[in-house]
């Protein structure tokens, strides 16, 4: 065991110490919200999923040049939600964020109540 594991014990993984605050951020910013009463949707939901190990298995250009920030994008012609993974101990990882992100852009193809994601700023103005 080396001296910094005996001074500070073990600790957490950088990965789940930030999924856990951003976590507890995220819902700091869901419970600023007003109760809203609304007639309950049923939506269903049918498309596939394609997990690549990085953004040159992408089928788009603009989500291939790394310069974009896509991790993730839903198209809407071929119902096809596109994500890149991480393996980690034989384990794939995907990004809780953006496959939300883009399940909502699902969602709202189908559903226009359901709001538009990347319109989110516009929605509180």
């Amino acid at each position: 065991m080396s001296w910094y594991s005996k001074l500070f014990g073990k600790m957490e993984h950088a990965f789940i110490y930030y999924l856990k605050k951003g976590q507890v951020e995220f819902n700091k910013s869901w419970d600023s919200l007003p109760e809203s009463p609304f007639e309950v949707l049923k939506i269903p939901v049918s498309f596939n999923v394609v997990v690549v190990p990085d953004r040159s298995f992408f089928d788009w250009d603009k989500a291939r040049d790394k310069s974009s920030g896509i991790f993730s994008y839903y198209n809407n012609d071929t119902s096809t939600l596109w994500t890149i993974g991480k393996l980690h101990k034989g384990r794939i990882l995907l990004h809780q964020s953006v496959i939300g992100h883009e399940l909502n852009h699902s969602l709202n193809f189908k559903e226009v109540s359901i709001t538009n994601p990347d319109k989110l700023e516009e929605l509180f103005k």
